[in-house]
C-alpha cells in the first residue's frame, strides 16, 4: 500500500473514533482526568489518571475498553479512590487501536466519563530501502489539559537502545536513517503533565532486496598493461558500496577492494591485461550488506586482448588480431585501429565493423617503432581500449651467420642446444636439423622464430646414452628461404671402455672455428658432488681413472666429460659442452676353496674371498656331517682353522653356509662343501 493510502485509511479510522468518543462522552469535561495511555514492550497498556479526593461516598473507578471501532465494555472496577494507574495485560499485543475511558461512581451515581484515549498504532513503510514513511493516529479526540503538541519519534536498530530522532506536530513522518533498514523498529510518544506515553512498536522493517548491479561502461588496458575500469553509479537508492570481481576460473573479488557510492573509476595493477582477455563484473552492496544477486556476472565484460602483431615481410604488411569486447554499453558500433609511430600520439588508422577481429596494417616503413591498440566504440561514443603491442620494423636483410654454441646432454635424457642468431638481419626462422654420425642424413626437428641473439632448444627425442648426434641450423631470410648454414656440432658420447681399469672413451667434439681448449673429466659418488679428476688436450679422447680399482668394489661411480671451446669472432667467451653420464656399478664376487690344509704353508684357513660386500651384514658358519655347527663368524677377516674347541679335526668333508649383503643393497646366500686335508 502506498503512503497516501495508509494516510487515508488512518484518517478514516480517526474520524470514526472521534464520533464514537463524542457519543460516549457528550460535551462535558470529565470528573476523572485520564491523561496516560502507554503501550509497553510486551503489549501491556498502562492507564494513568489523577485520583479523586477520598470521600465516604466513593464507590469505584470503572474502566471501559473497546477495540478499533467496536463497542465499549467494562473491563475492570477499582474500589480504591487513591489509585491512579492500572495495567491492561497484553491489551495492545494485537497491534490494533484500543480505546479507553474511566467513569467514577459515588453514592451509586456515575460521574461524567473521562476523555477517551487511544493506543497509537504507527505504521512503517519501506520506501526504496532508504526512506521509512511513518503514519499514526492521534491519541485522543480532544487536546488534553497539560498536553504537549508534539509527537516524539523513536527508532531502534535490532538490540540497540531506543534513539529519539525527531519531534513533529503532524501524524506522519519520513525518516532517512542512513543505515540498514532491516530490523528497524519505531514507536511514537506523547506527553501530558510531563508523563510520557508510548505507542505500539512498528513491525520490524525488512530489506532483503539485493541492489541492482552497476553498469561497467568501459574496461580498458592502459600502456602498462593495467586494467582501467569506469562504471555508472548503481541505480538502487540504498547502494552503499561496489566491488569488482575477476574471473580466474573462479570469480574472485579484485584486490579485495570496496568502493564507496561516489566512486566510478578504478585502476588495478594486479592483473596483467597483456597476457590474454580478462573478464570482470561489478556488483553493488546496499546498507544492509545485501549484494547484487548474481554479483553482476551476467553483465560481465571482457577486455580486448590485442595479440602480438605478425610482421609479414614478404607481403609488406602487419597482421593484427584481437579478441572481442563483450557487452558494450549502448551497443558496439565497431573497432578503431589506433597506431603510434616512434612514440608520437596515436592516430586512427582504420575503423572496422563490430564482427571484425583482424586487420592488416599495410606498407610498414623501415626503422619505425610502431605501437598498436584497438578501441571498441559504442553507439553513444564510449570507448574501451585493448592492450598495447609494439613492433620495430626493419627492412629485410639476409642473415650473415648462424652458429651452434653447444649440444650438451642434460641428465641423460635430452640434448640442449644454444643457437646464435644474426640480430642484424631479419631472420624468419632457425631450422634445426639432426642426424646420426653414420649414416649422415639430416632431418628437420623444428623451426624457431628468433627473438634474441641466443635461442635455446631442447631435443627430447634422442637417446644420448646410446649414441651421439650431429646438429646444424639453417637460417631463413625474411621470406622464409634458407640463407646460410651453421657450423655442424655433435654431442659427446661417453663410454666405459675398460670396466676393469676404469678407462673412459668418448667421441671427439668438433665444429668450432677455433677448436677446443681441453676436455675435463669429472667423477661423482653417492657421498660427493662432481669432482674434477683429470684433463686432456683436445686431441685425446680417452682417460683412465687411477682410483677406479680401489673405489669400484665398494661403491658406484658416475663419470662425465666437459669440453671447453676457445672464444671466436662470434662469441668472445668459452662455451662448455657436457657429455652423457655413465655409471660404473661394482660387481659382487664371492669365492670359497673346495679344500684346505690347516697345517700347510698356504691355504691353511678356510674363509671366502669377496668383492663389493658390506662387512656389517656378514655371517659365515661350518657344520660337520651330523649337522652340528662347529664354527661361526661375523667378521670377514676371521676364517676356520680346522679345529673345534682347540682340537684338530680329522680329514673329511664339511658343510658351510654364508650370507652377505652386497654394496648395491642385495642379500646373497651360498651353501657348499669343503674338504679338510690333514
Amino acid at each position: 500500500m502506498s503512503v497516501s493510502n495508509h494516510m487515508k485509511s488512518g484518517l478514516l479510522s480517526i474520524v470514526l473514533l472521534l464520533l464514537s468518543a463524542q457519543i460516549i462522552r457528550g460535551q462535558t469535561d470529565s470528573d476523572v482526568d485520564l491523561y496516560g495511555c502507554t503501550v509497553q514492550s510486551g503489549g501491556d497498556v498502562v492507564l494513568t489518571w489523577t485520583p479523586l479526593s477520598a470521600s465516604a461516598d466513593f464507590a469505584s473507578y470503572d474502566i471501559y475498553h473497546a477495540v478499533g471501532n467496536g463497542s465499549f465494555i467494562k473491563l475492570a472496577t477499582i474500589s480504591n479512590s487513591t489509585v491512579g494507574t492500572w495495567t491492561h495485560d497484553a491489551g495492545a499485543a494485537d497491534n490494533q487501536v484500543h480505546r479507553y475511558f474511566i467513569q467514577a461512581f459515588a453514592s451509586g451515581v456515575p460521574t461524567y466519563p473521562s476523555d477517551t484515549l487511544f493506543t497509537i498504532v504507527p505504521m512503517a513503510t519501506n520506501i526504496n530501502d532508504i526512506e521509512v514513511s511513518l503514519v499514526w493516529q492521534s491519541y485522543s479526540v480532544n487536546t488534553l489539559p497539560g498536553a504537549e503538541p508534539y509527537y516524539y519519534v523513536y527508532r531502534q536498530s535490532q538490540d540497540e537502545p531506543w534513539t529519539l530522532i525527531d519531534s513533529t506536530l503532524d501524524l506522519f513522518y519520513s525518516d532517512y536513517p542512513g543505515i540498514c533498514l532491516n530490523n528497524l523498529t519505531y514507536r511514537i510518544s506523547w506527553r501530558v503533565n510531563k508523563n510520557q506515553n508510548f505507542s505500539n512498536l512498528t513491525l520490524p522493517m525488512t530489506d532483503n532486496n539485493p541492489p541492482a548491479a552497476p553498469v561497467l561502461d568501459s574496461v580498458s588496458v592502459d600502456e602498462n598493461g593495467h586494467i582501467v575500469f569506469g562504471w555508472e553509479k548503481g541505480i538502487s537508492p540504498d547502494t552503499k558500496e561496489y566491488f569488482i570481481l575477476h574471473n580466474t576460473a573462479t570469480w574472485d573479488t579484485l584486490d579485495q577492494r570496496r568502493f564507496d557510492f561516489e566512486t566510478t573509476a578504478y585502476t588495478t595493477t594486479t592483473v596483467d591485461g597483456t597476457t590474454g582477455p580478462k573478464e570482470f563484473s561489478i556488483a553493488s552492496i546496499d546498507r544492509c550488506g545485501n549484494a547484487t544477486a548474481d554479483n553482476g556476472i551476467t553483465q560481465s565484460v571482457k577486455t580486448i586482448w590485442l595479440q602480438q602483431p605478425q610482421h609479414q615481410v614478404c607481403q609488406k604488411r602487419i597482421t593484427l588480431n584481437w579478441t572481442p569486447y563483450q557487452r558494450m554499453k549502448d551497443g558496439l558500433a565497431g573497432y578503431k585501429i589506433l597506431v603510434s609511430e616512434d612514440q608520437a600520439p596515436y592516430y586512427t588508422y582504420d575503423t572496422v565493423y563490430p564482427d571484425t577481429l583482424s586487420a592488416f596494417f599495410l606498407n610498414p616503413r623501415h626503422g619505425v617503432f610502431y605501437k598498436f591498440k584497438i578501441a571498441a566504440l559504442s553507439n553513444s561514443g564510449i570507448t574501451a581500449s585493448s592492450s598495447t603491442v609494439s613492433l620495430f620494423v626493419v627492412n629485410p636483410a639476409a642473415p650473415q651467420y648462424a652458429y651452434i654454441r653447444y649440444a650438451t646432454v642434460d641428465n641423460n635424457r635430452v640434448i640442449d642446444l644454444a643457437l646464435v642468431n644474426d640480430t642484424t638481419a631479419q631472420t624468419a626462422g632457425l631450422v634445426i636439423e639432426r642426424s646420426l654420425l653414420s649414416p649422415v642424413n639430416y632431418t628437420v626437428l623444428d623451426t624457431l622464430i628468433p627473438t634474441a641473439g641466443t635461442e635455446y632448444y631442447t631435443d627430447s627425442l634422442v637417446r644420448p646414452t646410446k649414441e651421439p648426434y650431429l646438429y646444424r641450423v639453417q637460417a631463413l631470410d625474411s621470406c622464409g628461404a634458407p640463407e646460410i648454414s651453421s657450423n655442424i656440432i655433435n654431442s659427446i658420447y661417453l663410454t666405459l671402455s675398460d670396466k676393469a681399469l676404469g678407462t673412459l672413451e668418448w667421441t671427439p667434439l668438433e665444429g668450432f672455428p677455433n677448436g677446443l681448449s681441453s676436455y675435463q673429466i669429472e667423477r661423482r659418488t653417492a657421498e660427493t658432488g662432481w669432482d674434477l679428476i683429470g684433463e686432456t688436450t683436445s686431441g685425446i679422447t680417452t682417460f683412465t681413472d687411477a682410483e677406479y680399482p680401489s673405489l669400484i668394489p665398494v661403491q658406484s661411480l658416475e663419470y662425465r666429460v666437459k669440453a671447453y671451446s676457445w672464444p671466436n669472432d662470434l662469441l668472445p667467451f668459452s662455451d662448455t659442452t657436457t657429455s652423457n653420464i655413465i655409471t660404473a656399478v661394482p660387481s659382487y664376487r664371492l669365492f670359497l676353496p673346495t679344500a684346505f690344509h690347516p697345517g700347510g704353508e698356504r691355504n691353511n684357513i678356510f674363509k671366502p674371498v669377496m668383492l663389493s660386500v658390506d662387512p656389517s651384514e656378514y655371517y659365515f658358519a661350518v657344520f660337520n656331517r651330523q649337522g652340528q655347527q662347529i664354527f661361526e663368524s661375523t667378521s670377514p677377516e676371521t676364517g676356520w682353522d680346522g679345529t673345534l674347541e682347540g682340537e684338530k679335526l680329522k680329514s673329511g668333508i664339511y658343510a658351510y653356509y654364508i650370507r652377505i649383503l652386497t654394496v648395491s643393497g642385495r642379500y646373497q646366500e651360498q651353501r657348499g662343501m669343503v674338504t679338510l686335508v690333514e
